[in-house]
């Protein structure tokens, strides 16, 4: 008689485990309010009980944070530590970096330099434009020293 091989399914793991008392996101970063971490009612099928922002239903967790036995969007992460970035003074501006938005324009930008009001930069159309200082703080604001090869978020991090 040949050996049968039987396969079973296994959750993965979070990479650290959920720290409950610290604010927790889904894996796609949807703000999540947990109720309570210890529900034992049996129309409860898991004992983290909470809601994801932006929908209006109420769901339940594991104490590892999986929303259910695969891997899933709708699992518990906690949220990550935000780093804290202030705005280039003149001198700093990395004049013939590459700039994007990233939600935005496709196609990067050139910066051109700097003054008291902000960065100058060249789009693709060849029309320059200016971005106040404190505007490229915004998350989705990005830099590149080495001609796109890695991206940061504009600014200085202190």
């Amino acid at each position: 008689m040949r050996p049968t091989l039987t396969l079973t399914k296994t959750k993965t793991m979070n990479y650290k485990p959920i720290d409950w008392s610290k604010p927790v996101q889904t894996k796609d970063g949807q703000k999540v309010h947990i109720f309570c971490t210890d529900a034992k009612l049996p129309q409860l099928p898991q004992p983290v009980v909470g809601h994801i922002e932006g929908t209006n239903y109420v769901t339940t967790w594991d104490l590892d944070g999986h929303w259910t036995s695969h891997d899933s969007k709708n699992d518990l992460i906690n949220v990550p530590l935000q780093s804290k970035y202030r705005p280039w003074r003149q001198d700093e501006v990395p004049v013939g970096a590459l700039f994007k938005v990233l939600y935005g324009y496709g196609t990067p930008q050139v910066i051109l330099g700097a003054s008291y009001e902000g960065v100058y930069f060249i789009n693709s159309t060849g029309k320059v434009e200016l971005y106040y200082y404190n505007s490229l703080l915004a998350n989705d604001r990005i830099y590149s020293t080495d001609q796109g090869k890695t991206w940061q978020p504009c600014g200085i991090l202190e």
